[in-house]
């Protein structure tokens, strides 16, 4: 069910190094990592300098407050034109929220629900909102822009260890990382073996 909402995304950034080289094995088309992080930030200065509407909605148990994130978009882009919401669960799957979001009519919509919810949000009501052009799913990548939550050191970020960096910060997501460094890359191998066993076989039959 996920991968169908995933599938129907415009756009979807290889966040992880893992997904660039399983893109590799597998002989897919991936040929750099894109960060949520900095591809958010260049998000936001395009708007600003182009007079954007930005709305971004944080849940209101996440790390980063709408306070904490007012006073980051003042300091540092003093001229975007962003409205910042919290708002609960049952505020999330309320009419109101989609009335208020309809009214100030953003060109821009940034929802950092965490996945999959964020992005299943995203495909049941970008089309109650004509004025948004653009619908973003960051997750976490918001904390790490306003501060929050420390982004790894660039030298960590270099050698592709910032699962690591995340799991001495939140010991709690070791399900979430032991299935991005461990499951995923057996999956991959095995999709890799499969299709190279696939292949040999047809061979064979075709030789004899």
């Amino acid at each position: 069910v996920y991968r169908k909402v995933l599938e129907q995304g415009t756009l979807l950034l290889p966040d992880g190094y893992g997904l660039v080289l399983a893109s590799h094995v597998l002989e897919g088309p991936i040929k750099e990592r894109v960060t949520g992080v900095d591809f958010l930030l260049r998000i936001f200065k395009y708007a600003e300098e182009n007079q954007f509407r930005c709305y971004v909605l944080l849940k209101s148990d996440g790390l980063t407050s709408p306070q904490q994130a007012r006073s980051f978009f003042t300091r540092e882009y003093p001229s975007l034109n962003i409205l910042i919401e919290s708002v609960t669960h049952n505020e999330r799957e309320s009419g109101y929220l989609i009335a208020d979001i309809r009214e100030h009519a953003p060109d821009i919509l940034v929802v950092t629900f965490g996945a999959p919810l964020q992005e299943r949000w995203l495909v049941r009501s970008m089309p109650k909102l004509p004025s948004v052009n653009v619908g973003f799913a960051v997750g976490g990548a918001l904390d790490m822009i306003v501060g929050t939550v420390k982004r790894a050191p660039y030298a960590v970020r270099r050698v592709h260890l910032e699962w690591l960096w995340r799991l001495i910060q939140a010991p709690h997501r070791v399900e979430r990382i032991f299935l991005a460094v461990v499951i995923f890359p057996l999956t991959v191998a095995l999709l890799f073996l499969r299709s190279h066993f696939v292949y040999r076989k047809n061979v064979l039959a075709f030789m004899f």
